[in-house]
């Protein structure tokens, strides 16, 4: 199926053709007066449920943007096939600029290889406003688990495959799909176990029926403090300032990152200027304090890509990172 640009919804990615494009669009694209947006109500779609990151981060988006541009802005949980069906509403809505999506590492970076029949472009079809916040994933085991820290862990898992497993919530989930590449690329046989959320893959390892898990520090940290859970690894090349005592996957030999990004997405065809504003108040949200409090306590923080070039080549060097590696692993769902 072809995107409503007529190009085939994934396939290799060209930066350099995708940068170009930004920016001429950048430059070239006609566009309402700036003066007159927004003047009704603004909409941030999540396509996820609520409770999640993707809905914290489009509720305090909201919050920051409604004050900022005195209008109101609502959020809208689009959930429905993943995050897919969210972001497909939002490449259907009309490009003016009152419509926009949370779009994050899962569904802009992993579905697009991820999934054979998706209907949408993360490139050629949104337009990213303004990157906002990352957070570090960590590999936890439960709280009895005979190794603590990655090195260990590679080794026992070596020595019994397909004696352990590991806790998602779901297939094709970012916890999945990561915890799935990093084991499948140091040759361990892991078994993947999935359930419908997160709250189920945590009564289980908490229970000690499931060996590991991979999740964000934030939703990990309060079993990590109860002593509930084991921390190995977080996933990202720096150490997190939540958990500074546990080392990175890839200080443990291990060339490996996975960093779960979000930040506000636009349809492409909007207005040079609607975005142009758009992007000038959230590129305010991102240097603010409000932001840096939110992010650090929800254990992550604030993006440093800011830039219409930049913007445009993290999300084209993430998406052909992540699709090369689904590929190579053969990952690729229906």
């Amino acid at each position: 199926m072809k995107s409503k640009t007529g190009r085939a919804p994934y396939g290799p990615v060209s930066l350099a053709g995708a940068c170009a494009a930004f920016v001429l669009f950048a430059v070239t694209a006609p566009g309402a007066a700036a003066q007159d947006f927004p003047s009704r109500t603004l909409t941030i779609v999540v396509p996820t449920g609520a409770g999640g990151g993707m809905d914290l981060l489009g509720r305090f988006a909201a919050a920051q943007l409604s004050q900022r541009l005195q209008q109101s802005v609502v959020v809208e949980n689009k959930v429905g096939a993943g995050t897919l069906l969210g972001t497909e509403t939002v490449r259907n809505a009309s490009p003016d600029g009152y419509t926009l999506l949370v779009g994050g590492s899962s569904n802009m970076s992993l579905n697009p290889g991820l999934f054979k029949n998706i209907r949408y472009d993360a490139i050629n079809d949104f337009i990213p406003v303004g990157y906002l916040v990352e957070y570090p994933m960590v590999l936890v085991a439960r709280k009895d688990f005979p190794a603590s820290n990655f090195r260990e862990l590679r080794d026992l898992v070596s020595a019994s495959p397909g004696k352990f497993n590991y806790a998602s919530a779901g297939a094709g989930t970012g916890q999945h799909v990561w915890t799935e590449l990093l084991f499948k690329d140091i040759g361990l046989n892991v078994a993947h176990i999935p359930f419908k959320g997160s709250a189920g893959a945590y009564i289980e390892i908490l229970a000690g029926r499931v060996d590991f898990m991979m999740d964000n520090i934030s939703a990990a940290q309060p079993h990590i403090r109860a002593g509930s859970i084991k921390p190995i690894a977080v996933s990202s090349t720096f150490r997190a300032a939540q958990l500074p005592d546990v080392p990175t996957i890839d200080e443990n030999g291990v060339k490996f990152e996975a960093i779960s990004w979000m930040g506000i997405f636009a349809p492409k065809e909007t207005p040079r200027d609607v975005i142009a504003k758009l992007t000038k108040e959230l590129e305010t949200i991102r240097q603010s304090p409000e932001l840096k409090t939110f992010v650090e306590r929800n254990g992550g923080r604030r993006s440093e890509i800011a830039g219409d070039q930049q913007r445009a080549s993290y999300l084209a060097n993430d998406l052909q990172k992540w699709k090369t590696l689904i590929e190579r692993h053969d990952l690729v769902m229906q």
